[in-house]
């Protein structure tokens, strides 16, 4: 599979599915950092993990990942899920055992108000919350769009904090077909 012409969202779902089927491991809580339009959620929803902690600050958010899984229901799991309309900087105080895996799919919610955005403020309280909580066997991705100001900032921010991260974790980067400033990146971050 040549993953620089494949859509970014669509090979944080192929990278997390490869880990999960290669290591075999323990699928007990995930976590859905900005729930959005529901696809992340949906998606670690139909992988059986037994917990799903899916956030957003958004009404319009939770209401459409609830709709997305209620429309589900003969694929997966709907009672795994447990949608929390707050920010994810709020997430320590919601998980109750190791995580297996964490989404992070930053910036705007499309169709929605793009002033309303993640900021690098939240979104690394967040990320040291999942270090914190991560499984040993465990992974995060993190999808950050550099195309306008705020996921500038918020990219910086997030490329800064994974350079300070030590040799215990393994760090890859994917770009898209045409990179440039502007281009989302992702990060598939594990233990070492």
């Amino acid at each position: 599979m040549d993953r620089s012409k494949i859509p970014l969202t669509r090979l944080t779902h192929h990278l997390i599915t490869q880990h999960f089927a290669h290591l075999g491991c323990r699928m007990r809580q995930a976590i859905d950092a900005t729930c959005g339009n529901g696809f992340d959620t949906v998606f670690l929803a139909s992988l059986g993990f037994k917990s799903i902690l899916a956030f957003d600050v958004q009404e319009h958010a939770i209401l459409s990942t609830k709709t997305r899984l209620a429309n589900m229901t003969d694929k997966i799991n709907p009672d795994a899920v447990k949608l929390i309309h707050q920010g994810h900087e709020n997430m320590a105080q919601h998980i109750t055992q190791p995580i297996d895996c964490a989404i992070f799919n930053l910036g705007f919610l499309p169709k929605a108000d793009k002033q309303i955005t993640t900021h690098a403020e939240t979104t690394l309280t967040a990320l040291r919350v999942v270090q914190t909580f991560l499984a040993e066997l465990g992974m995060f991705t993190i999808l950050c769009y550099p195309g306008h100001s705020s996921g500038a900032h918020e990219t910086k921010a997030v490329q800064q904090w994974l350079s300070n991260l030590d040799d215990q974790w393994i760090i890859k980067t994917h770009l898209s077909q045409a990179p440039s400033y502007t281009t989302p990146v992702l990060y598939y971050v594990k233990r070492n």
